[in-house]
């Protein structure tokens, strides 16, 4: 797995983690401390999926957006 991928990875599991807390009422205090912290894994992800260099094609000029998987009369574009 690449590193922005265990990024999401974490970051969701932290996700489900606090959801689990809150939906079984186990301890309101740690599901507290959760959504306190919850912005470091969420920062953490998208910092890590910001640094990963792109490796799709490149857009051409005039080129106003792009898929690199399909083709520009396969979206119905005029």
């Amino acid at each position: 797995m690449k590193r922005f991928q265990w990024a999401i990875l974490i970051a969701t599991m932290y996700l489900l983690v606090y959801v689990v807390l809150l939906d079984t009422g186990v301890s309101l205090r740690l599901a507290s401390a959760f959504f306190a912290l919850s912005p470091l894994p969420v920062l953490y992800m998208v910092y890590h999926i910001l640094r990963t260099p792109y490796q799709g094609k490149e857009l051409q000029e005039g080129e106003e957006f792009g898929y690199g998987d399909k083709r520009r009369e396969d979206l119905w574009i005029v």
